[in-house]
């Protein structure tokens, strides 16, 4: 039975989340133009994957931070 490594775990985190993040701010501005609610939707979607797996290793600010991002961007939605 393999051990659970959390440093390679968390290295895997900040790889996928950079990743997220970097698509993230060429969304915002994608959605500044054209308004698309479904730009919208799909950063809602990259929100709640940051705040799934920064909750699998623990890290719960960056945790929270993501559900705040999900929080607003509905808000945004239903406008």
């Amino acid at each position: 039975m393999s051990s659970f490594d959390i440093e390679e775990t968390i290295l895997i985190f900040k790889e996928e989340s950079k990743s997220i993040l970097t698509d993230f701010l060429h969304q915002l501005a994608n959605y500044e133009k054209s308004k698309d609610v479904e730009i919208i939707t799909k950063l809602m979607r990259d929100a709640h994957s940051i705040k799934g797996s920064a909750g699998i290793v623990g890290l719960s600010n960056v945790q929270k931070l993501a559900h705040l991002a999900e929080d607003l961007l509905a808000e945004v939605k239903t406008e």
